[in-house]
C-alpha cells in the first residue's frame, strides 16, 4: 500500500512539474514577444491600425475627457459602433462645423466608437463619462447593436475589451430591475453564463483585464511612458504577483495626450456584388435571430442607461444611420418590432430620436451593406450636424 501511495504521489508531482514547466514557457514566450526588443521595429500605426484596436483608443480617450476641463457650454458624445467610425469625418471637422454655426456657444464634440461594440459596452463608456446638465449623449442605434444580450453582459464582467475603464456603473444598470427581469426571462441565465465564462480561462488575471487587447496601453508601458506606480503595478500583474498590484493604478491619465492615427479600419472600394450577397445571407440567417433572441436584454440595458443620463441632467439622442437596401431587406422581419420598440423607450426616457435612414446613399458608396465610403462621409457628416443643430438641445442659436 504504502509503494502505491508512493508512486502515485510521484506521478502527481512529475504532472504538477510539467505544468509548471508548461506554464513558465507560456509566459516566457510571450513576454518575449512583447519585450522593448521584439516590439522596437513596431510602427507607432501598428497599434492603432485594426479593428480590435479601436479599444484601446476609446479607452484613452474616455480618459482623457475625464481628466479635462469642461467646455462652459458643454459636450456632445456621440458613441456607437463601426458605422459611426465609418461614417463621420473626424472629430475636429465637425468641431470647426459646429463653432461655425455656434461660435463661443458650441459644445465640444466627441465621436466614442469602436468596432462591433455592443450596449453594455456603450453603457461601460457613457456611465465613465463626466455628465452634467447641458452636455448631450448621442447613442447610435441599429437591429445589430440589439443582438448581444447576456454574453455580451456576462463579457463586460468577465473580460471586457474596456477593462481599463470603471465598471461599477455598468454593475448598477446591469442590477436595475428591468435587467434582471430580462436576463431571468432569458433562456441561459446571465449569472450562469457568468460563471461558465469565469471558470473557463486559464489566465484569469491577464483575461478579465484584457491586457493583450490594450496594446496601445502596452506600447506605452514598454516604452517607459507611465508612472512608476503604474509600470509597477502592471508588472506586478503580469507575474501574477496579485497582492502587490495597486489596481487604482493601473489606469494612468498620461495617456490624455494619445490620440488616434488612423481612423477607418474598412477599405477605400466596394466589396464585391457577391460578398455584399454573402453578407446579406449571413444578416437573414443569423443576426436576424440573434436580434428576437437578445433583443429583450439589450433594449433593457439601453433603457437603464438612458435613465442614468437624464438623471445627470444631460440630453439624449438616438441616432440611426443610414443603410444600404440590401441590408434593410436583410433586416426585413425585425422593423415592426424594432422600431415601436425603440419610439417606446425614447418616449419613456424623455429623449430624442434622429431616423436619417431616409438619406439616399448608392449601394456602391457603402463598403459592404452599412459602412459608407469616404466620398460619402461629408453628406452624411452634414446631415448628422444639421440634425444635431434642429434637436431643441440649447445647441442652436
Amino acid at each position: 500500500m504504502y509503494n502505491g501511495v508512493l508512486r502515485n504521489l510521484r506521478a502527481f508531482i512529475a504532472a504538477a512539474i510539467t505544468v509548471i514547466v508548461a506554464l513558465a514557457i507560456i509566459e516566457l514566450s510571450v513576454r518575449s514577444a512583447l519585450s522593448n526588443d521584439a516590439t522596437a521595429d513596431w510602427d507607432y500605426k501598428d497599434f492603432l491600425a485594426t479593428e480590435r484596436d479601436d479599444h484601446g483608443r476609446l479607452v484613452a480617450e474616455v480618459n482623457a475627457i475625464a481628466a479635462s476641463e469642461a467646455r462652459p457650454s458643454g459636450s456632445v458624445f456621440l458613441v456607437g459602433g463601426s458605422t459611426v467610425r465609418e461614417g463621420l469625418v473626424p472629430d475636429p471637422v465637425i468641431q470647426e462645423a459646429l463653432d461655425a454655426h455656434l461660435g463661443a456657444d458650441a459644445p465640444t464634440f466627441h465621436t466614442l466608437y469602436s468596432f462591433d461594440q455592443s450596449l453594455a459596452e456603450t453603457a461601460r463608456v457613457v456611465t465613465n463619462l463626466p455628465l452634467t446638465a447641458g452636455d448631450t449623449v448621442v447613442i447610435g442605434i441599429n437591429p445589430r447593436r440589439f443582438s448581444f444580450g447576456r454574453l455580451a453582459l456576462a463579457n463586460e464582467a468577465a473580460s471586457s475589451r474596456l477593462s481599463l475603464l470603471d465598471g461599477s456603473g455598468l454593475s448598477a444598470i446591469a442590477d436595475d430591475q428591468r435587467v434582471a427581469d430580462a436576463l431571468h426571462a432569458s433562456t441561459d441565465s446571465y449569472r450562469a453564463k457568468l460563471d461558465d465564462i469565469s471558470s473557463s480561462r486559464l489566465f484569469s488575471p491577464w483575461d478579465s483585464l484584457a491586457v493583450f487587447e490594450h496594446r496601445l496601453f502596452l506600447r506605452n508601458w514598454f516604452e517607459g511612458r507611465l508612472s512608476a506606480a503604474t509600470t509597477q503595478s502592471w508588472g506586478n500583474l503580469t507575474s501574477l504577483r496579485l497582492a502587490d498590484v495597486q489596481w487604482g493604478s493601473l489606469i494612468d491619465l498620461s495617456l490624455r495626450e494619445v490620440r488616434q492615427p488612423i481612423r477607418y479600419g474598412f477599405g477605400a472600394e466596394a466589396l464585391t456584388d457577391t460578398k455584399k450577397d454573402e453578407i446579406a445571407r449571413i444578416v437573414a440567417e443569423e443576426r436576424v435571430p440573434a436580434y428576437f433572441e437578445h433583443a429583450d436584454v439589450d433594449f433593457a440595458l439601453l433603457a437603464a442607461l438612458a435613465d442614468q443620463v437624464t438623471s445627470s441632467g444631460a440630453e439624449l439622442i438616438l441616432l440611426e444611420l443610414p443603410r444600404s437596401a440590401a441590408s434593410s431587406n436583410a433586416y426585413g422581419p425585425v422593423w415592426d418590432d424594432y422600431d415601436p420598440r425603440v419610439d417606446e423607450l425614447a418616449a419613456a426616457a424623455g429623449a430624442t430620436r434622429i431616423d436619417l435612414r431616409s438619406l439616399q446613399f448608392d449601394d456602391d458608396e457603402f463598403f459592404d451593406l452599412e459602412h459608407l465610403l469616404s466620398a460619402a462621409r461629408p453628406r452624411l457628416t452634414d446631415a448628422v450636424v444639421d440634425a444635431l443643430l434642429d434637436v431643441d438641445l440649447g445647441l442652436a442659436s
